[in-house]
């Protein structure tokens, strides 16, 4: 699995977001000139956190993004599921069926429950870790 900009982009503009929401809505200017990103493309990503519920858009003079839920309640795995889309280590696991049928040794390949127990620890490590965790 490679994590991408648009990942890592969409992490820091959330913990962005959670560290200054206080304050009242957070402009995209304002994320984009801390972290130093292109207003274009994290305006692509937040639209999708926006989308999928992780956060809420304001409009208007005073407006901008704030966190739906609390910083407490949001994972690394909510992000990453978002900008990703689904998480396989390997094709054979972590769909929704199980194996990939179009492998030849699916059913039967030695490496497949340890495949299996990675990607479930992987999943678990992801969805231990909170924006909170990630303000600190």
């Amino acid at each position: 699995m490679n994590v991408t900009r648009r990942t890592m982009y969409g992490l820091q503009a959330a913990v962005d977001i959670a560290a200054h929401q206080a304050e009242g809505p957070v402009k995209l200017r304002e994320i984009s000139a801390r972290l130093g990103r292109s207003k274009p493309f994290l305006g692509q990503i937040l639209a999708a956190l926006n989308f999928s519920g992780i956060l809420e858009t304001r409009r208007g003079p005073h407006g901008g993004y704030l966190l739906r839920r609390s910083a407490t309640e949001i994972t690394l795995f909510d992000i990453l599921s978002i900008t990703e889309g689904p998480m396989r280590l390997v094709p054979c696991v972590g769909t929704p069926g199980g194996a990939d049928e179009a492998c030849p040794f699916a059913g039967r390949c030695p490496a497949g429950p340890v495949w299996a127990d990675i990607h479930d620890q992987m999943l678990n490590l992801f969805r231990g870790v909170t924006l909170h965790d990630l303000c600190g």
